[in-house]
């Protein structure tokens, strides 16, 4: 039987090389089955790894896309303030052109009063006239008939 000090208290059979043969080999499988965790390890580490590199890639694209649209909404907000001025320049505008309108028309009106005035003016300047032409005319014949 195998005494207590014996690394492998389960066979009792052996010799001092033969349990240290036994020993290298288990250490062996030891290795071996450390170097595999160790592998899977690595890989699993450079799987994160990648994994956080493609993140910090998608992380800083979309930080870039956000930095973008936050200058689109800057430049949207500021093309947005652009058109409420440029509507009230035009509603003014619109403004200042009725008001021409009316001014116009009110002119026009006063032209059309003038224009009439005008004309009943040189209606009766020509009744005058006529009548100035046919007095002295008359005149004229009736001094004829005296001499």
């Amino acid at each position: 039987m195998a005494s207590r000090s014996h690394p492998l208290p389960y066979v009792s059979n052996l010799d001092d090389s033969d349990i240290l043969e036994v020993e290298y080999r288990k250490n062996l499988m030891n290795m071996s089955d450390v170097l595999k965790e160790r592998e899977e390890k690595i890989k699993q580490q450079k799987q994160v790894e990648k994994a956080i590199k493609s993140l910090s890639h998608m992380l800083q694209e979309k930080k870039a896309f956000l930095e973008k649209k936050e200058g689109q909404q800057m430049e949207i907000d500021e093309e947005i303030d652009d058109i409420k001025v440029l509507e009230d320049v035009m509603n003014m505008k619109k403004f200042e052109r009725e008001q021409r309108k009316r001014e116009q028309k009110a002119l026009h009106k006063a032209f059309k009063a003038y224009l009439r005035y005008e004309y009943k003016i040189s209606e009766k300047y020509c009744e005058t006239w006529e009548e100035r032409c046919n007095r002295e005319e008359e005149g004229e014949a009736g001094g004829d008939r005296s001499e």
